[in-house]
């Protein structure tokens, strides 16, 4: 009879947490990928963490939050680099040439070859002459009729974006965590049950020995009762086990893979949390919020494209001057004529307008496939917030089926508590075999480990409530009053009773396991 608890099987199991299909879905809709933090290397687990100790943590470290925060730095910067549209285009221009005079003299390069003008003088030659240039220009938009603001405006409600992105992010981050820290509470409780379990086999096998030995039993009690005791060892090998797995999946969740943080629960599991209503925030939702901005990020962009189609106007300017040893004295220049500017300062003042008939075609049809992906971007709104009201609505009635197994969960668990014990004062009086016993003794098992279940169960609903609802304060508000209220006295058949329950494997299973288990054979 395999004596392994659906506890451990369910603790085993990753963590309910995770984004759903919708979010994956939008976050890679919104922006393709997803406040500043200093990141710095993982640190060192401390000895024991609560629960808030390890949502903090997780907020802190965790990659995937650490990696939207820079996204969430790397937009704002974005804002300032759009704002720069709004600067005048200045140009410096420097050139020094050296040519023959069948040329106007000052040319300047173009691109590819320069331009050859003027009349060839009568007496040709293939003497050089050096000619300079330098001077500055500058174009200025005054008037846009909103177009660069409307790019601005986009800008920053992307930026926004990002930031409820990040914000998401830390919630579910903090949400692993913290469903990773009660399967750990869960794997420890679970220690407990196998320790009893193999506790009161031991027991037992005392008793089937001592009668066998008399002769008021046959052989094959012993024998079933050893192997009974076996395979409750290895329940709990595979308890202790387990509890390494979740404490390295709680690690890894906190941002610190590699390691095993030791928890202190302060009783979280032997208490059932209140029943103080947990209201849905869907318009605060981080997730909401992002798509918001994404909706009003698409409304800039139609606007910006609508506005890009109307002429352009600039105000133009320019100051320059030249040198250049070309002169009609008939002394020769000197040997650096022509490298610095000799002739008077020249300045231009202009005015100019621009309208492209190519670019107000093409936005006409880009408007129209803005204006489509606006539609888009509603369409994914109310997606999402059809997504997040069935999540909360689930959320309310798995916590409502929650509390009800819990309750019957108790029920179940003295009952079995019962029927073990008149199992084991029957079969010392002869009235039934070891296979009573050992059904007896599996019932009581699984009720407990039920019962924890049960609990955890709460726990993890209440938990995807306040996921669900867009932030995890009311979650940590009650475990914060569950965890400062005295641990209820212990019922019939439960596990026994520990603050935090040592974890070794080097001692014993029987020699760790609580006094009070041995309490619950006599």
């Amino acid at each position: 009879m395999l004596k392994r608890s659906r506890l451990l099987k369910r603790t085993e199991r990753p963590g309910w947490i995770a984004l759903p299909g919708v979010v994956l879905l939008h976050a890679a809709a919104l922006l393709g990928q997803t406040s500043p933090m200093t990141s710095g290397s993982a640190q060192a687990a401390p000895a024991a963490v609560t629960l808030q100790q390890a949502v903090s943590q997780a907020e802190r470290q965790d990659p995937a939050t650490l990696l939207a925060a820079r996204r969430a730095a790397r937009a704002r910067e974005t804002i300032a680099l759009t704002r720069t549209q709004y600067l005048p285009n200045a140009l410096y221009t420097s050139q020094f040439d050296r040519a023959t005079d069948n040329n106007v003299p000052g040319l300047l390069f173009p691109s590819g070859l320069p331009s050859i003008s003027g009349s060839a003088p009568k007496l040709y030659g293939m003497q050089g002459y050096t000619t300079s240039a330098q001077g500055v220009s500058a174009a200025w938009e005054p008037l846009d009729f909103g177009r660069r603001g409307a790019i601005v405006q986009q800008t920053r409600a992307q930026a926004r974006q990002y930031e409820s992105l990040y914000d998401a992010t830390r919630l579910q981050a903090a949400a692993n965590a913290a469903d990773a820290f009660l399967r750990v509470a869960a794997a420890r409780e679970e220690v407990l049950v196998t320790q009893g379990d193999a506790q009161r086999w031991n027991t037992l096998d005392r008793i089937v020995g001592a009668l066998v030995d008399q002769k008021l039993r046959p052989g094959a009690d012993r024998s079933r009762s050893q192997a009974e005791l076996a395979t409750a060892r290895i329940g709990l090998t595979r308890a202790q086990a387990n509890v390494d797995l979740q404490r390295e999946s709680l690690g890894a969740a906190m941002g610190m893979a590699g390691t095993q943080p030791e928890i202190t629960t302060g009783g979280l599991l032997r208490k059932t949390p209140g029943d103080e209503a947990i209201a849905p925030r869907l318009d605060l939702n981080p997730l909401t919020q992002a798509q918001l901005q994404a909706e009003a990020a698409q409304r800039f962009a139609i606007r910006g494209v609508s506005l890009s189609s109307l002429p352009r106007f600039y105000l133009l300017g320019a100051a320059f001057t030249r040198g250049t040893d070309v002169t009609n004295s008939p002394h020769p220049p000197a040997s650096l004529a022509g490298l610095a500017p000799d002739s008077a300062g020249n300045w231009a003042l202009g005015a100019g307008v621009e309208f492209n008939f190519t670019r107000w075609a093409r936005n006409r049809v880009r408007k129209r496939v803005e204006i489509l992906r606006g539609e888009e971007q509603h369409a994914r709104s109310v997606q999402l917030r059809q997504q997040l009201t069935l999540q909360y609505q689930q959320a309310l009635t798995r916590l409502a089926s929650a509390r009800e197994v819990a309750d019957l969960a108790a029920q179940r668990l003295v009952a079995a508590d019962t029927s073990q014990r008149q199992a084991l004062a029957r079969y010392r009086a002869g009235l039934v075999g070891i296979v009573d016993v050992s059904d007896a003794e599996q019932v009581l098992l699984q009720a407990q480990s039920d019962d924890v279940l049960a609990r955890l169960g709460v726990w993890r609903a209440l938990l995807q409530l306040s996921y669900a609802s867009g932030s995890l304060t009311p979650f940590l508000e009650q475990v914060r009053a569950v965890q400062a209220q005295p641990l209820p006295p212990a019922k019939p058949g439960s596990i026994p009773t520990t603050n935090e329950p040592a974890h070794s494997h080097t001692s014993s299973p029987l020699q760790s396991a609580p006094s009070g288990a041995q309490e619950q054979q006599s």
